[in-house]
Protein backbone atom coordinates (compact mmCIF):
# COMPACT_ATOMS: atom_id res chain seq x y z
CA UNK A 1 0.00 0.00 0.00
CA UNK A 2 1.69 3.10 -0.40
CA UNK A 3 -0.11 7.16 -0.76
CA UNK A 4 0.50 8.49 -4.01
CA UNK A 5 -0.58 11.52 -6.11
CA UNK A 6 -2.65 11.34 -8.72
CA UNK A 7 -2.25 14.03 -11.73
CA UNK A 8 -5.14 15.28 -14.01
CA UNK A 9 -4.62 17.27 -16.46
CA UNK A 10 -1.37 18.83 -14.66
CA UNK A 11 -2.87 19.79 -11.52
CA UNK A 12 -1.69 17.10 -8.48
CA UNK A 13 -4.52 15.91 -5.88
CA UNK A 14 -2.91 14.81 -2.14
CA UNK A 15 -6.40 12.92 -0.84
CA UNK A 16 -6.09 10.37 -3.32
CA UNK A 17 -5.18 6.93 -1.80
CA UNK A 18 -4.34 3.49 -3.33
CA UNK A 19 -3.81 0.34 -2.56
CA UNK A 20 -1.31 -2.43 -4.70
CA UNK A 21 -2.02 -5.45 -5.56
CA UNK A 22 0.84 -7.78 -6.47
CA UNK A 23 -0.37 -10.40 -9.08
CA UNK A 24 1.31 -13.42 -10.55
CA UNK A 25 3.74 -12.75 -13.70
CA UNK A 26 4.75 -9.02 -11.77
CA UNK A 27 1.80 -7.91 -13.27
CA UNK A 28 -0.24 -5.17 -10.48
CA UNK A 29 -3.43 -4.55 -9.83
CA UNK A 30 -3.99 -0.60 -8.36
CA UNK A 31 -7.04 0.24 -6.38
CA UNK A 32 -8.39 3.87 -4.96
CA UNK A 33 -9.20 3.25 -1.24
CA UNK A 34 -10.65 6.40 0.86
CA UNK A 35 -8.94 7.72 3.97
CA UNK A 36 -10.61 5.54 6.67
CA UNK A 37 -8.99 2.63 4.98
CA UNK A 38 -5.60 4.17 4.70
CA UNK A 39 -5.61 4.80 8.16
CA UNK A 40 -6.86 1.30 8.75
CA UNK A 41 -3.63 0.03 7.12
CA UNK A 42 -1.71 2.19 8.37
CA UNK A 43 -2.34 1.62 11.96
CA UNK A 44 -2.05 -2.18 11.50
CA UNK A 45 1.70 -1.83 9.55
CA UNK A 46 2.51 0.56 12.70
CA UNK A 47 1.60 -2.76 15.17
CA UNK A 48 3.12 -4.80 13.24
CA UNK A 49 5.99 -3.32 12.28
CA UNK A 50 6.83 -0.73 14.59
CA UNK A 51 7.48 3.24 12.92
CA UNK A 52 9.68 5.95 13.90
CA UNK A 53 7.51 8.55 16.20
CA UNK A 54 8.27 12.36 15.59
CA UNK A 55 10.99 12.90 17.85
CA UNK A 56 12.82 9.87 16.01
CA UNK A 57 12.49 7.17 18.24
CA UNK A 58 11.62 3.62 17.53
CA UNK A 59 8.62 2.38 18.54
CA UNK A 60 8.50 -1.48 18.44
CA UNK A 61 5.62 -3.61 17.50
CA UNK A 62 4.70 -6.98 17.41
CA UNK A 63 6.75 -8.65 14.63
CA UNK A 64 9.98 -5.90 14.78
CA UNK A 65 10.82 -5.25 18.71
CA UNK A 66 14.04 -3.32 17.65
CA UNK A 67 16.11 -2.37 14.44
CA UNK A 68 18.76 -3.67 13.44
CA UNK A 69 22.03 -2.70 14.14
CA UNK A 70 24.41 -1.20 11.04
CA UNK A 71 28.09 -0.36 11.69
CA UNK A 72 29.51 2.35 8.98
CA UNK A 73 32.90 2.96 9.22
CA UNK A 74 34.07 6.56 9.85
CA UNK A 75 37.85 6.56 8.39
CA UNK A 76 36.99 8.86 5.58
CA UNK A 77 40.43 7.18 3.58
CA UNK A 78 38.27 4.04 3.07
CA UNK A 79 35.22 5.44 1.52
CA UNK A 80 37.63 7.43 -1.14
CA UNK A 81 38.52 5.12 -4.56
Amino acid sequence: MQHSYKTRFGVQYDNKYFKKYECTEGRQKVVEIDKDEFNLWKKEAHALWGYIDFWGNFVPGILRTELPLIEINQNPKQLML
